[in-house]
């Protein structure tokens, strides 16, 4: 998780890649379990700056500062996980993954005083690969209450989701 950090603090796109499994699959639902947001390995290191580095998110954003602070660290057993279905990102029945949960804060200035900000409760699981290196399998953003609005029953948040601004930074490639 601390090469995680690094990788976004030094908008390093190739150590980000060695991080990623190829089977990486990242997703954001609301809180009514609807997707809004999902990429791949490749989708996701695109959208990074891999590639084009002016246009992703390492170098759109002059300034990125990525905190995690773990709150749950467990053993997600293989046996408990099978495949529900053809191509399950979250099956994985032969092989137990490490499963980190914990908060996200991460600020991304365009400008001194310009840019987004997102606090945002995420789950990551890794998979260790026949080097013996962990990687990450799954990242997984918990919704945001203002998702949904009056149908979560909570206050707006004040930041943005992770997933809102990765579509924005598409969004801004693209036009």
């Amino acid at each position: 998780m601390e090469s995680l950090e690094r990788a976004f603090e030094e908008r390093d796109p190739d150590l980000l890649a060695s991080l990623l499994d190829d089977g990486f699959w990242f997703t954001e639902e609301n809180c009514l379990g609807q997707l809004l947001y999902w990429s791949d390995k490749e989708e996701e290191l695109e959208l990074m700056g891999r590639g084009d580095s002016r246009r992703g998110v390492f170098g759109i954003f002059r300034k990125i500062e990525f905190d995690f602070w773990t709150s749950r660290r467990y053993e997600e057993s293989g046996a408990d996980s099978p495949m529900e279905f053809e191509g399950d990102p979250d099956g994985h029945p032969e092989e137990d993954w490490l499963v980190f949960r914990g908060r996200v804060e991460l600020l991304l200035l365009t400008k001194p005083d310009e840019g987004f900000f997102v606090d945002q409760l995420m789950t990551f699981k890794l998979r260790q690969d026949e080097d013996g290196m962990w990687r990450i399998r799954r990242w997984v953003c918990d919704p945001l209450s203002r998702d949904c609005g009056e149908a979560s029953g909570r206050a707006a948040a004040e930041s943005n989701s992770w997933g809102w601004v990765k579509a924005w930074v598409m969004a801004a490639a693209s036009g």
